[in-house]
């Protein structure tokens, strides 16, 4: 399964969580709020070069893993939007 390189997909598979981030919507946010649950002492910090982000990434899990995930209905499957004239 592959994903496009124009957006994030993030899972936390112990909350049966799913979700597509999509750039310039927020995504470190969410990415920080994820790390906040996992109980990262520096959730606050730039998600992009730590090494427990890489583990949501939907790319880097293995083809059976991502296929579970999407078969599976008790996962919750998420896309956040923001206006785009906020960014103006």
């Amino acid at each position: 399964v592959k994903t496009s390189k124009s957006h994030s997909d993030e899972t936390n598979h112990n909350n049966k969580l799913a979700f597509c981030g999509i750039p310039k919507n927020g995504i470190t946010n969410w990415i920080q709020l994820l790390r906040f649950i996992i109980g990262a002492p520096d959730y606050l910090s730039l998600p992009y070069e730590k090494h427990d982000w890489k583990k949501f990434q939907f790319d880097s899990l293995n083809e059976h893993v991502q296929l579970d995930i999407l078969n599976d209905e008790s996962f919750t499957f998420a896309a956040f939007l923001r206006d785009p004239a906020e960014r103006l």
